[in-house]
């Protein structure tokens, strides 16, 4: 166990390194990282548990509700409205307690296209909302 620790120490530190040229010290490395430096970081190698990974995840207490955001690269995808709807259904059947409601989910993009937000019909869903992030 002590050396599988040390070697996921050392990929860490490693990718850290690729991301980091300049190898100063810094007070706070969570200031200087952007989520997508994070991403790079915390890879997930397996593709079902990719399948499964959801950027973030808040419980909204006045609104008694999970909470799922994933975060984008780039622009709005029509297979992002699929993945989402996967991560709704599977926090509603192992997540969500009885006297919570369903949960919703919001996808950040950097750009988002009126037309596939309206085709799609996510100008009218409930549970699904994508909003641009600010680059």
């Amino acid at each position: 166990m002590e050396q599988d620790l040390t070697n996921e120490i050392y990929r860490v530190f490693f990718k850290l390194n690729a991301v980091f040229e300049d190898v100063t010290i810094l007070h706070t490395l969570c200031a200087k990282l952007s989520w997508s430096h994070l991403r790079t970081i915390i890879y997930v190698e397996s593709a079902i548990k990719r399948d499964f990974y959801i950027d973030l995840l808040f419980y909204h207490r006045c609104l008694r509700r999970l909470i799922a955001i994933d975060l984008k690269l780039g622009k709005f995808k029509a297979s992002y409205k699929s993945q989402m709807e996967l991560y709704l259904g599977w926090l509603e059947q192992n997540e969500q307690k009885e006297y919570e409601n369903n949960p919703i989910g919001l996808i950040l993009c950097s750009e988002k296209s009126p037309e596939q937000i309206n085709y799609l019909l996510l100008d009218q869903a409930e549970n699904i909302k994508v909003a641009e992030y600010l680059t």
